[in-house]
């Protein structure tokens, strides 16, 4: 099952030994990998700017006016619900976070027709791919003592990079998993992320997702993000490039997360 916002979100399944030899080899974050990371943050708007966010909305720019594409984070907890939209308002719903999560079609009037848990498997997939598309978002957790990563130079592009173990969320269940980030030679901005799908249906497929046109996001406390996104998997495929909106700390309804209850059919 995979759901596409420009990206494929979610693919699911897992494999438990992969993740675990990801993290060998590396140990407390150097001086080095931590510079590069607080100097991102720096031209992002400021560490304390960007660890004050609480909730980060990513609107996918339709193509053709195909899809309506909508991700909302909670970031402390990195609790996600995305949403997919067809013309007539028709679609469903993904929410990820905490212990679990769910899927949820819903017809054109916006009530819930179906609703799915998603197995644990499924979510420890859809938590890799949402920590990718969220990246730049998550460097400020790179900057605790505990944070586990290191510095392996520049590329012939110019480029920092930094190998990361990015950890589950706090009081969530989840397995770590390790990337490289590639930070731009002269802006210091998170330039990409690349790794290798560690879980489900793409397991062992390198996976990239860059991060372009930077800019100020309103109601952002001067917060930088990028604008167009990337994404591609596996070597052989041709990247899908694609125009994201952001809209900073809005007030979200109480019942977004919710495992909804189905509507009767008339």
């Amino acid at each position: 099952m995979k759901f596409r916002a420009g990206v494929t979100l979610i693919a699911l399944c897992c494999a438990a030994s992969e993740a675990r030899g990801q993290e060998e080899g590396i140990g407390p974050a150097p001086s080095e990998a931590r510079a590069v990371v607080a100097r991102a943050l720096q031209a992002m708007g400021g560490r304390e700017a960007v660890a004050a966010l609480q909730v980060a909305v990513m609107s996918v720019d339709p193509a053709g006016g195909e899809l309506r594409e909508r991700h909302t984070l909670v970031v402390p907890r990195r609790l996600m619900h995305y949403g997919s939209r067809r013309p007539s308002g028709a679609g469903f719903d993904v929410v990820l976070g905490g212990q679990g999560g769910f899927l949820c079609d819903r017809d054109k009037e916006g009530r819930a027709t179906y609703v799915e848990d998603l197995a644990p498997d499924d979510v420890l997939e859809g938590g890799y791919e949402r920590d990718v598309l969220f990246m730049p978002l998550l460097l400020h957790g790179l900057l605790d003592q505990r944070a586990r990563m290191d510095y392996r130079g520049r590329n012939t592009a110019g480029e920092e990079v930094v190998r990361a173990l990015i950890e589950a969320p706090a009081g969530g269940e989840g397995r770590p998993f390790t990337i490289r980030l590639r930070f731009d030679a002269k802006t210091g901005l998170l330039a990409a992320a690349m790794g290798v799908v560690p879980w489900g249906q793409d397991k062992g497929k390198k996976r990239y997702c860059e991060y372009h046109d930077y800019a100020p996001v309103e109601g952002g406390s001067g917060i930088m993000l990028p604008t167009r996104l990337a994404d591609q998997r596996g070597s052989d495929e041709h990247p899908r490039t694609f125009r994201v909106r952001w809209t900073i700390d809005p007030k979200l309804p109480p019942d977004l997360f919710a495992r909804p209850e189905v509507s009767e059919r008339e």
